[in-house]
């Protein structure tokens, strides 16, 4: 072994640049390094800090499955979320064509999000929405999900055709799965408050309901209601929607309407609705919110304001919308 350790002839770039081969591309640790050159190992570190700050050494991250690295920083840092993924909008789009387009790659991410913090026995939540269907159809692409029971945290929605749409994003996200499946064999709505406490009564709805506070995960669409972007909305009658947007009714999230602040909204419309409890659902350990669009800006702000989620998962055009105002 030769020690070059006051071997002041070779230059100190071209040394920096022989131990950074070894580390990084040879994959030697420091001590090794050390051992085969005749140094120390905290020269060894000296040398690689320097490969870093002069440029020998360039280290390139590239992000994973098309996201938009910066943003998403800045909407964890902003919002204090563990995690936020940004689907890059290339130019600018026609809304009223590529708004689909956009959504079902948003919905791509959610579902490969999901995929990675599942686990074989787990649970997870689904709710219901446009956002919540698109990450159902994405689950096949990616080649479905870890062994785990699907819990459906909020009642059905009312016209046939809606509920069809509704059931089959469940059978969806069941399937991928390949776990056991608890329906709430309930609407989410109804018009009488003593008609939902009797439903809520329920063993099956119950039993169902129970299991909220236990789930590993959850993906929910996040409503709006000015401007009105919400399938929950329509499912109350026009006096109620005055009322409920007299008291600030900005958004909604598993079936629970909040005002600007991210405050629940109180009174008769949580009543009527059969769902998971909020603070049930406040106990789920990763809750992963999935909007798209501009429109929904308020709303989302709104869901950020009172943390009713962990993770986002959206487009840049929203995500630079949020971060627009102060």
């Amino acid at each position: 072994m030769t020690d070059i350790s006051t071997n002041g002839h070779v230059p100190q770039l071209f040394l920096a640049a022989r131990v950074a081969r070894m580390h990084y591309l040879q994959g030697l640790t420091n001590l090794e390094i050390a051992e085969r050159m005749g140094i120390s190992r905290f020269r060894v570190a000296r040398l690689l800090e320097r490969a870093l700050k002069t440029g020998i050494v360039q280290i390139t991250i590239n992000s994973p499955l098309g996201i938009d690295q910066d943003l998403g920083t800045a909407l964890i840092e902003r919002f204090d979320l563990a995690e936020a993924l940004v689907y890059p909008v290339a130019g600018v789009l026609d809304e009223t064509v590529d708004k689909h387009i956009i959504l079902d790659n948003v919905g791509g991410l959610a579902a490969r999000y999901l995929s990675d913090v599942l686990h074989d026995g787990g649970k997870f939540g689904v709710t219901w929405g446009n956002a919540v269907e698109a990450v159902a159809k994405a689950l096949p692409a990616i080649g479905g999900l870890p062994n785990a029971d699907v819990i459906q945290m909020v009642g059905g929605l009312s016209s046939a055709q809606d509920s069809m749409q509704a059931m089959e994003v469940l059978s969806r996200f069941s399937n991928a799965a390949g776990g056991n499946l608890y329906a709430l064999h309930a609407p989410l709505v109804v018009s009488e408050a003593s008609t939902a406490k009797s439903l809520r009564a329920d063993g099956s709805i119950r039993r169902t309901l129970s299991q909220v506070g236990e789930l590993d995960a959850a993906i929910v669409g996040i409503g709006s209601w000015n401007p009105p972007e919400s399938q929950m909305i329509k499912l109350f009658d026009a006096k109620t929607r005055s009322a409920a947007l007299a008291k600030g009714a900005t958004a909604d999230l598993s079936g629970i309407i909040i005002d600007q602040s991210g405050d629940q909204i109180s009174g008769g419309l949580a009543d009527v609705t059969i769902r998971a409890d909020a603070k049930e659902f406040r106990r789920i350990q990763s809750v992963i919110g999935v909007a798209s669009g501009v429109g929904k800006a308020h709303a989302v702000r709104a869901a950020l304001a009172g943390n009713w989620i962990d993770v986002l998962v959206t487009d840049s055009l929203l995500a630079s919308a949020l971060l627009a105002e102060p």
